[in-house]
């Protein structure tokens, strides 16, 4: 026993030699990317993904002719005139169901963020947030939620927090996230 722990202190002793004679580099510093005061950018899904849209408006003129069919064919068929309009009615409201659960898909939104604010415009809402409300921000697969909470990921952050989609340019996005990471810390376990 003795000898095997003699053996152990020895090697042990060794290799801190070794490791404290081998200079360690000092760990390189990445550039200082020079943040702006201020960055736009624009997002508008449909038009960047052709197939996407094309495939969600069959679905939707379907689904719009299924529910006017179907109310068309609920009414009595006594007056074939009176029963039009409510299965046009129908189809409407099912289009402007479908369409407002697929708003920030179909209408481009805008964004700008400076020093104090983010602000989002659609064509029917502006929404001005300041920095101070959000605590930390984190990646999903379509862009950045910033969270008002400090801890980690909660169910909350979906309610409470700001989606951010990010441009498709990879130069954009990355002056985008840079900006975004000067004002709010990324949540831990995530990285740019």
């Amino acid at each position: 026993m003795n000898s095997a722990e003699s053996r152990k202190e020895t090697l042990n002793t060794e290799i801190k030699k070794k490791n404290s004679a081998v200079k360690k580099k000092p760990a390189r510093k990445p550039a200082p990317t020079k943040v702006p005061k201020e960055i736009d950018w624009r997002v508008f899904l449909a038009p960047e993904h052709p197939w996407k849209t094309s495939i969600i408006a069959i679905v939707l003129a379907g689904v719009v002719f299924m529910v006017g069919y179907f109310v068309y064919d609920l009414l009595p068929k006594s007056d074939s005139s009176l029963r039009i309009l409510p299965s046009i009615l129908a189809g409407f409201l099912t289009f402007l169901l479908f369409f407002g659960s697929f708003n920030n898909y179909f209408i481009p939104i805008s964004y700008h963020m400076d020093r104090e604010e983010i602000v989002i415009k659609k064509f029917y809402f502006k929404d001005h947030r300041p920095w101070k409300m959000f605590r930390r921000f984190f990646l999903t697969r379509s862009g950045v939620v910033l969270s008002t909470f400090a801890t980690r990921k909660k169910f909350l952050d979906n309610f409470r927090g700001v989606q951010l989609l990010l441009p498709t340019d990879k130069e954009k996005r990355k002056k985008v996230l840079d900006f975004i990471s000067s004002k709010v810390p990324l949540d831990s376990g995530q990285s740019l």
